[in-house]
């Protein structure tokens, strides 16, 4: 068989296994405290999350507003490491705060460039397919 120099694609499971191994291995720099809910609706987990600090806070920048309610992102409180574990399992995220999605760009989670910043606050969206 003749090399190419492109790689084989991976199965989806192998790609799960590598993100979660990443992110059992993720190290913060802080102490960061994140707030994670999930929300399960048939085969679909939605994680929202965002640092503890923007809890109940809203943000805006001029049109644009995002509302860190309470009841859409209180649930545990969580370290990165845990963060990062659950964010593995979701189908969708939610994300606020330098924190959170910091730790999801480190872990792969995020492309640096897809992260819209409100007022100066990250905020990521991710959704698997």
């Amino acid at each position: 068989m003749k090399a190419t120099g492109k790689k084989a694609p991976r199965a989806r499971k192998a790609k799960k296994a590598t993100k979660a191994a990443k992110a059992s291995k993720a190290k913060s720099t802080k102490n960061a405290v994140i707030c994670l809910k999930r929300h399960c609706s048939g085969s679909e987990i939605l994680i929202a999350a965002c640092d503890e600090e923007l809890l109940g806070k809203c943000i805006g920048d001029g049109d644009v507003r995002l509302e860190v309610d309470r009841r859409f992102y209180e649930g545990e409180r969580v370290d990165v490491r845990l963060f990062l574990e659950t964010l593995a399992l979701a189908t969708i995220a939610n994300l606020v705060g330098p924190d959170t999605v910091g730790a999801a760009i480190e872990a792969g989670f995020v492309d640096p460039a897809c992260v819209l910043r409100i007022n100066g606050v990250p905020h990521a969206q991710l959704f698997r397919m």
